[in-house]
């Protein structure tokens, strides 16, 4: 979801603002998902189906923006992303091992490519720098007594902490947009539940929901 959005609605920078609460030391995640589904509630968030919450936010410009939470998507997110980053850590852990214990000498070129190779196959890339190759030697004694050394290096790669936090603010949020902006009374003709049963009835609605940046392009004529 665009973060434009977020800023520009009150209930959305509220929603904002709680999930940034939601992990805290010693909270499990179903107790994070928990509270979040508590306080969208009370913050006026409706309950679609046990899958969907949402808030219809009104009018910018000429579209009429529908925000939503998905308490399984957001646990899925969250679990998602720290499986993944555990797992490059390792990854890191072991390749500066080998590293460590070369044979022969390392090309700084093939070693960073590998690295990032493993971020895009985790598809974790933008949560980290540009891998940091520190030239090291390693002396090895050989069979006949003598002594090579091999150069090597050591891999550091620095998380972005900052663009990790920003992605766990969207971790089951999706946004509906639509064209139906017609006033009935104090609220809309279109009722916001019709246009989310709309979008679900979609082709690959599956898909969809699981990327809340292909959501934000759709638009109900």
């Amino acid at each position: 979801m665009n973060n434009q959005v977020l800023e520009k609605h009150k209930h959305a920078a509220i929603y904002v603002r709680v999930s940034t609460t939601m992990q805290t030391k010693g909270d499990s995640l179903g107790s994070q998902t928990e509270r979040l589904i508590a306080r969208c509630e009370s913050d006026g968030f409706k309950k679609y189906d046990d899958e969907l919450y949402f808030h219809d936010h009104g009018v910018i410009g000429d579209k009429r923006f529908i925000v939503g939470f998905n308490p399984t998507l957001f646990a899925e997110d969250r679990k998602n992303r720290k499986e993944k980053i555990r797992f490059f850590e390792t990854y890191l852990k072991n390749e500066n091992k080998d590293l460590k214990n070369a044979q022969r000498d390392r090309k700084l070129k093939a070693t960073e490519g590998r690295v990032l190779n493993e971020l895009k196959r985790l598809k974790i890339k933008k949560y980290y720098e540009e891998p940091t190759l520190h030239p090291i030697v390693v002396q090895k004694r050989l069979k006949n007594g003598i002594v090579k050394s091999v150069n090597s290096f050591r891999i550091q790669v620095k998380k972005k902490a900052d663009i990790i936090v920003a992605d766990k603010l969207l971790d089951g949020v999706c946004v509906f947009i639509t064209n139906h902006i017609e006033r009935q009374g104090r609220g809309f003709k279109v009722n916001p539940r019709k246009i989310i049963h709309a979008y679900r009835d979609k082709t690959k609605i599956e898909d969809v929901f699981k990327n809340p940046f292909v959501l934000e392009h759709m638009v109900i004529l």
